[in-house]
């Protein structure tokens, strides 16, 4: 009881500081909004800050494409391994507001699990875009869903939305092995760290 007590207090403390950090940015002009969610996986105690606001995936969906990598690799292992050539044609580098670190050449042949990798560590938008174009139709969607990240709306049409919260319980279900096996959801996180 002890340990769950002062986990409560150290959170709650660490939810008073977010709060003024965000207020403080905010009021310098430094960010129009944030949202903070952060869960203590040995107890399960949380502390979020303005976590329940909604927003655009973006770049958040390169983490799903990663899990979707390794989603298909339990089906087919030798997936990962599955040399894409790239010609060249998908290039959203300019478009891509952090900049890759490494880009992709075109003329050269890049495995998925690299094009998985570097999507992830790198935000790279053409790998990411080569792996959508490259899983079977509707795919992602399915993955979206049962990671609980797609939404859909009355008139049928799907968003992907998120808040800090329901982004957390991706890395929640990686951690605790829930969606991929332990080995791939090991990967994951070996990736990401």
């Amino acid at each position: 009881c002890d340990v769950f007590d002062s986990k409560v207090e150290t959170l709650s403390i660490l939810r008073d500081k977010l709060r003024v950090s965000i207020t403080g940015f905010e009021k310098a002009g430094k960010i129009k909004r944030a949202s903070v969610f952060v869960r203590d996986l040995t107890t399960s105690r949380f502390a979020g800050v303005y976590d329940d606001e909604v927003y655009y995936m973006a770049s958040l969906l390169k983490i799903p494409v990663l899990i979707g990598g390794f989603k298909l690799a339990e089906v087919e292992p030798k997936i990962l391994d599955q040399q894409i050539y790239y010609d060249g044609k998908i290039n959203l580098y300019d478009e891509q507001v952090i900049k890759a670190d490494s880009v992709l050449q075109a003329g050269n042949s890049y495995d998925v699990k690299d094009l998985m990798r570097r999507t992830a560590i790198y935000s790279d938008n053409t790998s990411a875009q080569i792996l959508f174009d490259y899983f079977p139709n509707e795919f992602m969607d399915r993955i979206m869903q049962a990671l609980g990240i797609q939404l859909t709306r009355p008139d049928g049409e799907s968003e992907n939305l998120i808040t800090a919260r329901t982004y957390a319980a991706i890395f929640r279900i990686l951690y605790n092995a829930s969606y991929l096996t332990k080995e791939y959801s090991d990967e994951a996180l070996k990736i990401l760290t």
